[in-house]
């Protein structure tokens, strides 16, 4: 709906939707909280924060509620659609015991990452 009506930044102009540019990989078990000052600081650390666009899987495709999604999307669509963002952002917390190591949702996720060289 944003990107229909065109929404942006009335101070910059600049669209308040675009194509993703950062993959987020992350842990459903971080608080919302959590997740935010995880991506907000690696943005930050980015050459240009100003220009990054996030795909968080909350907000795109809930692995929870597509179960019935056939095997060859997960293993084809999704994964083409990391390669096509770019890069990734991996969020592993705490540091002495990342939480997505334990995921068998995030290792796959990391292992896509990995296969698409993103």
């Amino acid at each position: 709906l944003l990107e229909r009506i065109g929404a942006a930044d009335p101070g910059t102009g600049r669209p308040f939707v675009g194509r993703a540019t950062l993959f987020v990989s992350h842990a459903w078990k971080y608080t919302f909280t959590q997740l935010l000052d995880a991506v907000e600081a690696h943005v930050r650390a980015m050459p240009e924060p100003d220009s990054v666009y996030l795909w968080l899987d909350m907000f795109v495709v809930n692995q929870h509620a597509n179960t019935d999604k056939p095997k060859i999307w997960w293993t084809v669509t999704f994964r083409e659609a990391i390669r096509s963002i770019g890069a990734t952002c991996l969020v592993l917390a705490p540091w002495s015991a990342p939480i997505p190591l334990t995921r068998a949702w995030c290792i796959w996720e990391i292992a896509s990452v990995l296969q698409t060289k993103t």
